[in-house]
């Protein structure tokens, strides 16, 4: 049914997006201690190009397995009609 099918596909979402935004949470955290220990220094200013960075390496190193994992749920959505 068409409640399964947005179940599962919003896990599916989930699963997928889950180590980004682990990451995104730990920099923010990690950033505001650095921002409350040293106020004189622009942290959030400073940090852009590792936060950007390190959001590009964690998906190079996710992206085999992220289609593996959205192939074998594709096709089993094409076998039987349901995630």
């Amino acid at each position: 049914s068409f409640i399964n099918v947005l179940a599962g596909s919003s896990v599916l979402a989930a699963r997928l997006a889950a180590p980004l935004a682990v990451y995104s949470i730990l920099m923010n955290v990690a950033l505001g201690l650095a921002g409350r220990f040293t106020p004189q220094l622009q942290i959030y200013f400073v940090a852009t190009g590792a936060v950007l960075l390190g959001g590009l390496f964690i998906l190079m190193v996710a992206m085999p397995d992220w289609l593996g994992l959205f192939r074998e749920t594709y096709m089993t959505w094409l076998r039987k009609g349901e995630i």
